[in-house]
């Protein structure tokens, strides 16, 4: 396993890769002990692209991105759908929780909140329906991914 850093104006992000596939990212700065740091890989080159079109303000989508994606088959049909809001749109809980038949709301949340691949998965673009921040990194980080997609509610 490998991972480099991205320097964004919204701070540090930590990319960690199988060496092929991108796997995590992280909105601060990680320090790894049992990964090699490694800035050549073709993954993380292609992922610092799509994210400077993305802090530019561009509607990158990420779609041209290898990546790989582990969890159970919910967590997997939740991120995909996660993964399908547009540039710029929002979804909330229950309406995801409504794509899959079901009214497991809050599941539907715990799931994006363990999304591994935060912006590249946008589920800054989820948002509740009493709690339209909550976010695993923070009200003023998902403030900010918000205000470079132009949301606004």
């Amino acid at each position: 396993m490998y991972y480099t850093y991205y320097i964004s104006k919204i701070g540090d992000i930590t990319l960690v890769s199988d060496g092929k596939y991108l796997t995590h990212l992280y909105l601060d700065k990680v320090i790894f002990k049992d990964k090699k740091l490694n800035d050549n890989l073709l993954i993380f080159k292609n992922t610092k692209k799509c994210l400077d079109n993305y802090f530019k303000g561009l509607k990158e989508d990420f779609k041209s991105l290898k990546i790989k994606l582990e969890g159970n088959n919910f967590s997997l049909l939740v991120w995909n759908i996660v993964k399908e809001i547009p540039y710029g749109e929002t979804l909330t809980y229950k309406d995801i929780a409504i794509k899959l038949n079901s009214k497991a709301y809050q599941a539907v949340g715990r799931v994006v909140g363990k999304n591994p691949l935060p912006i590249i998965i946008p589920c800054h673009r989820v948002i509740g329906l009493k709690n339209k921040y909550n976010y695993h990194y923070g009200k003023e980080m998902k403030q900010k991914l918000l205000e470079i997609e132009d949301i606004k509610f």
